[in-house]
């Protein structure tokens, strides 16, 4: 018996980008892809190499977009997975509703994200089991409020204890979220922590401003959070 891929990646032409970019990330994630830019050859035959991609494929990954939604040939696809029961993932790749049977399905969603949300929303969507974080998540009751502009500036922020993350001053523009399984980094921390006190600070008005560089990939936006 033959082995199961993890996935079939249905596309569009148009989305053919988005659909190679995943199908790369999942691969060097460990996963088994079936994408048709790779794996359809000239000479193949298109319906016998569905047929087998519908029966070998665990799940199905579909780009949900305003051409996908429009597709005949989409439809035929994901709809033939559903009938299966095998498991279906949208991925929202434009600002659309899902209409019809994708409505009710949760999607994962990669619009207006960066390289690296976009890489740690699609692996945390295709993770499977209970999303349940590594640590016991922070007491959601009294806490400190964040040393934001006041009367004690940001001299209060802690500069050898690392505090649970906590939420961001009003105002603040964060879209990524706080990863459990990002780790580490304390010297880094009280780096900022260092930088952004403002207990030298002799101008009230004075914003500190404290930038974090290195390779794609490597946390900045993780730090941050």
């Amino acid at each position: 018996m033959a082995l199961m891929t993890d996935f079939f990646v249905s596309y569009t032409r148009v989305d053919r980008a988005w659909a190679e970019w995943i199908a790369w990330e999942l691969e060097a994630a460990g996963f088994t892809v079936i994408v048709q830019a790779w794996d359809f050859q000239p000479g193949d035959s298109f319906i016998g190499k569905m047929h087998r991609a519908t029966q070998e494929c665990k799940r199905t990954l579909i780009m949900l977009s305003g051409a996908y939604q429009r597709s005949h040939f989409g439809e035929m696809e994901w709809t033939t997975f559903l009938a299966q029961k095998k498991r279906l993932s949208p991925v929202r790749i434009e600002e659309i509703e899902p209409e019809g049977l994708l409505k009710g399905i949760v999607y994962i969603d990669l619009v207006d994200q960066t390289e690296t949300a976009a890489r740690e929303a699609l692996l945390a969507g295709v993770k499977q089991g209970r999303a349940k974080p590594w640590k016991k998540p922070s007491y959601p009751g009294k806490r400190p409020t964040f040393p934001g502009p006041g009367k004690d500036g940001l001299t209060t922020l802690p500069l050898e204890d690392i505090p649970e993350p906590g939420p961001p001053p009003e105002g603040s523009r964060m879209p990524l979220s706080v990863n459990p399984l990002f780790v580490g980094r304390e010297d880094a921390l009280r780096a900022l922590a260092q930088q952004l006190s403002v207990e030298k600070t002799s101008v009230i008005s004075q914003v500190e401003i404290a930038g974090v560089s290195g390779l794609g990939g490597i946390g900045k936006t993780q730090l941050a959070s």
